[in-house]
């Protein structure tokens, strides 16, 4: 899509700028060169916003149409007024000029190393000052669209003369007969600094190679013929380029849209081709290629649409790249871990009201669903399946996902906070408490995907918000406890069951808190009930930033045993 904004706004650029202009007229007025990349890069820009804020583009959508109005209107400066301007004054016939081409500086014939040396100097001097070439070259062009350079004179030296290369600091074609045209107002800066002699260092570079070049590629040999070709095409070239560009933008978009669009569309309503039958191995390890113990996962969980819920509610490339950038300082605080990183999707999301099912809880479409599974597989990441049940039959809602858990990189997470197992209340405005009854079948349904679809053992996440109910008076109060019995939590080796801390901070001493958290919900429950093996840990970027995010140091040296698996919201 960045690309469709910037080929549409370059296109415009020019759409704006020679669609008005007559025929024989050489270029458009000044002005229009300017106006026409405000007009494109502002309407593009719009385009590109409204686009990024449906989430159908990421945040470049509206940088790519300035880069692209850019372009486009200095193309369009370039083929109609050229690159130099020739400021040289003409020749009168009898005059006494000393050559036809009008004044010349001379210097003293130096030696062939001499001419070797100075267009080594020029070419590390180009090679060094080039980003200040651009940035005055689109300063001048800002001020006034026209030629970057001007010729007001040539350098000779040794029998060869090349013209004299300057910045324009003057107005473009404001010449007049009794003074000089008027100065541009950064042409005064220009001239103070002295940069406007910079492409001076390119005459330098130009005379150098003239007088060690074989005479017959000699600039005056072929001037004459280069003179005449100009002039043939020179009327034409604004419409051979400008429908070049148009012809060549148009086949980019369409590729884009191809490669986009139709190609991804078509793969996935493809079905695989049937391969050869391959005997199945005696001997089948769920260990081979597990996650854990081995790697730590690192994975951010959102809500598809939902950008409160955490950074998975879209996909795209700043994502990514953020994700990856997270998951890089927890392999570096712990290389015997290698990072897998995931995105944790509620694929089965609770609601405030029955809905049609009564079930107060709706899944994922399947057409959203499948584009996570898309961007996971075509990423490498690990794709966890987050079931927020309402009042679902866990059993129904499992088999429904069934045909993506038995894909090798999609696991399970379930959230007991938004379960309500009994029917005994509303999601968001009750609280919940689940027994290892309402769990258990859902660990050893998942305990037994490896060996029937041959894949490696699977990872079931079990969100805690709130204490454990074990050892309390009244363990299914859900005002004390969101897990009433998590001492009879079925411990099933054939799956890696992971107790994941889901408290909120926000507040001065919130790592603190949930420190303590972590340190009874998972080292102590770990030490005591002895039916799980990992603990896992939630940071939310944008509440918990209100005082101060917990870092990746800190997670790993003040949780004891340092999480497993670490998700982050918003």
């Amino acid at each position: 899509m960045n690309y469709a904004l910037f080929f549409g706004s370059l296109l415009l650029v020019m759409v704006v700028i020679w669609l008005p202009m007559p025929a024989g007229q050489p270029h458009a007025p000044l002005r229009n060169y300017r106006n026409a990349f405000f007009i494109s890069a502002a309407a593009m820009s719009c385009v590109g916003f409204v686009l990024y804020t449906n989430h159908w583009a990421t945040g470049y959508a509206v940088l790519s149409p300035v880069v692209g109005a850019l372009i486009g209107a200095t193309a369009a400066t370039l083929i109609d007024t050229g690159l130099v301007e020739n400021a040289m004054p003409l020749v009168v016939p009898g005059a006494g000029n000393v050559e036809a081409g009008g004044p010349v500086r001379h210097h003293p014939r130096p030696s062939r190393r001499t001419h070797l040396l100075r267009a080594a100097g020029a070419l590390v001097g180009v090679a060094v000052t080039w980003p200040v070439w651009l940035l005055v070259a689109l300063a001048i062009w800002l001020e006034q669209p026209g030629p970057a350079f001007i010729v007001e004179d040539r350098l000779a030296g040794g029998g060869g003369e090349v013209p004299r290369l300057k910045f324009r600091t003057t107005s473009f074609e404001a010449r007049s007969r009794t003074g000089g045209p008027p100065t541009l107002k950064v042409g005064v800066l220009l001239r103070l600094l002295r940069i406007d002699q910079l492409p001076h260092l390119v005459s330098l570079l130009a005379l150098a190679v003239v007088l060690v070049w074989p005479a017959w590629l000699r600039p005056e040999r072929v001037r004459g013929w280069v003179s005449g070709q100009i002039a043939v095409r020179r009327r034409h070239a604004r419409r051979y380029l400008g429908l070049a560009t148009v012809t060549a933008s148009c086949a980019v978009l369409a590729v884009i849209v191809i490669t986009n669009v139709v190609v991804p569309q078509q793969a996935r309503h493809k079905r695989p081709a049937a391969g050869p039958t391959l005997a199945v191995p005696q001997a089948f390890d769920p260990s081979e290629n597990a996650v854990l113990p081995h790697k730590r996962v690192v994975a951010f969980y959102g809500i598809p649409g939902s950008a409160v819920t955490g950074p998975a509610y879209t996909l795209d490339a700043d994502m990514l790249e953020r994700l990856r950038a997270q998951g890089a300082e927890y392999e570096k605080l712990d290389p015997a871990h290698p990072v897998a990183l995931g995105i944790d999707v509620v694929a089965s999301i609770a609601d405030g009201d029955p809905g049609d099912t009564g079930t107060y809880s709706h899944r994922l479409d399947k057409a959203t669903l499948d584009k996570y599974v898309d961007f996971c597989r075509t990423n490498n990441l690990l794709l966890f399946l987050d079931l927020n049940l309402g009042w679902s039959d866990p059993m129904q809602e499992l088999q429904y996902f069934m045909p993506y858990l038995a894909l090798p990189f999609v696991h399970l997470a379930i959230d007991p906070e938004w379960f309500f197992p009994r029917h005994n209340g509303v999601p968001g405005i009750n609280l919940s408490n689940v027994r290892a009854a309402d769990l258990n079948p859902v660990i050893t349904a998942m305990a037994e995907l490896p060996a029937k679809y041959r894949i490696p053992r699977k990872i079931v996440i079990m969100h805690q918000f709130r204490p454990t109910g074990d050892g309390l008076s009244d363990p299914y109060d859900p005002g004390s406890a969101e897990i009433a019995d998590k001492r009879n939590m079925v411990d099933d080796p054939r799956v890696d069951v992971v107790w994941h801390v889901d408290s909120v901070g926000g507040w001065f001493g919130d790592i603190q808190d949930k420190t303590r958290q972590y340190s009874s919900w998972v080292r102590k429950d770990m030490e005591r009930f002895n039916n799980f093996k990992y603990g896992g840990f939630k940071i939310f970027y944008q509440l918990e930033s209100k005082n101060r995010l917990m870092t990746p140091k800190e997670v790993m040296t003040m949780l004891k045993p340092p999480p497993m698996v670490v998700t982050y919201g918003n």
